[in-house]
Formats: structure tokens, sequence, C-alpha cells
């Protein structure tokens, strides 16, 4: 397989919700034995993208269903444990835990729907990839050379 063939499935593995950094960045280290900087920087750029995407398409979905609610209707009620989360993080600890244990796309169309802004949200969202990226990109180094070791390759 080709070297640039491998890099776009390692792009396009970083652009699914729940694969993104924590299987795309150990597939191109491990697996097809890239470059782990250059593997990393493809994740981000495609997890970034669609975050990105994610957070245009939250808020434009908001304000398509703005438009056919009922006044009349009271709101509906969120997750309280969310909600607390919410108000005791704020976007920041909620874009760490949330692009830790979840998925960042999602994470991050959540902060917008609690109609915090799109900045906000790509901003916070962003660090947490990049910062967790990095983080996966060096233990999968390890690991990598830990298994050559191990299996005296």
């Amino acid at each position: 397989m080709s070297t640039l063939l491998e890099y776009i499935i390692v792009f396009a593995l970083s652009t699914l919700p729940f694969s993104e950094f924590i299987i795309s960045i150990p597939t191109g280290i491990i697996i097809f034995n890239l470059n782990p900087i250059i593997a990393t920087a493809v994740a981000i750029a495609g997890n970034l993208l669609s975050v990105v995407v994610f957070v245009f398409l939250g808020s434009q979905i908001r304000l398509f269903i703005n438009r056919f609610k009922n006044p009349d209707r009271p709101p509906k009620k969120r997750n309280p444990k969310f909600k607390k989360f919410y108000d005791r993080y704020g976007v920041a600890g909620l874009s760490w835990l949330g692009s830790t244990l979840l998925s960042s796309q999602l994470t991050a169309t959540a902060i917008v729907s609690f109609e915090d802004s799109k900045a906000a949200a790509t901003y916070y969202v962003s660090v947490a990839v990049i910062t967790l990226s990095i983080v996966v990109a060096v233990l999968s180094v390890v690991a990598d050379e830990w298994l050559a070791s191990m299996l005296n390759l």
C-alpha cells in the first residue's frame, strides 16, 4: 500500500466520531509505521475539520428546529448531570471530558446546543484534541517500541 493512501486512511479515520485520534493515530504509527509527527498532524487536521463541520451543522440544525417549535410547549429538560457538569466546569471542562470519553465532534455539537458561541466550542475542543492527540501519539510510539522489543523485531 502506498504511503499517501495510508495517510489518507489516517485522515479519514480521524474524521469519524468515536475513532478520531484514539484509533487513527495508533493505526498510522503502529500498523502503517508512518512518521509519528506527520501521522499525528494528519489526524489532528482531519479531526479538527470534522469538529468545525459538526459545530456549523449543529448550530444550523438548532436554528432549523427552532423555526418549528411550538411556543406554547414547555422547553425540553436537559440531562441534569450533564447540565450540572456544564455549569460547574464550563466549556473548557466539557471539551476535555467529552473529547476524552466520547467524541470531540459530539462534544462540540453539545456545547453549541447549550447556545455557547461556535468560536468557543471550536477553540476549546481544538485545544483538547491537539493535546490528547499528542498524548496518544507518544503512547503509540512507546507501545510500538515496546512491542518491537518484546517480539525481538
